[in-house]
């Protein structure tokens, strides 16, 4: 497996490369007012279990949204857990898990 990782003012790059089928997974720290749409229009309420098919997920939070892609329309899925964050505890972990045959490359930028 080899991993590259590449940090550019606008965007964080993460290319993987395996030899056999692997899943990415992309832990998420949600609010319960963040808003989460996969790009073929499936949203993903928060503390839910979501799958879809599409290219990417996009994270709403108040005026910003971080665009999470992955190249290929591929089967994804965020999954919640119980740990929370902070110290209100509203902060609930998720995770985006996104299978591959034998690489993926995955691009998060803000707006």
């Amino acid at each position: 497996m080899s991993t590259d990782v590449t940090v550019t003012r606008d965007a964080v790059r993460r290319v993987v490369t395996t030899a056999s089928p692997a899943t990415e997974q992309i832990p998420l720290i949600l609010h319960p007012t963040d808003r989460l749409t996969f790009t073929d229009g499936t949203a993903a309420p928060y503390g839910a279990n979501t799958a879809a098919t599409g290219d990417g997920l996009d994270l709403r939070r108040g005026d910003t949204v971080v665009r999470i892609r992955w190249g290929a329309a591929r089967p994804a899925t965020l999954r919640f857990g119980s740990s929370t964050y902070l110290r209100d505890a509203k902060q609930l972990i998720h995770v985006l898990r996104i299978p591959h045959d034998t690489g993926i490359d995955v691009t998060v930028t803000l707006d």
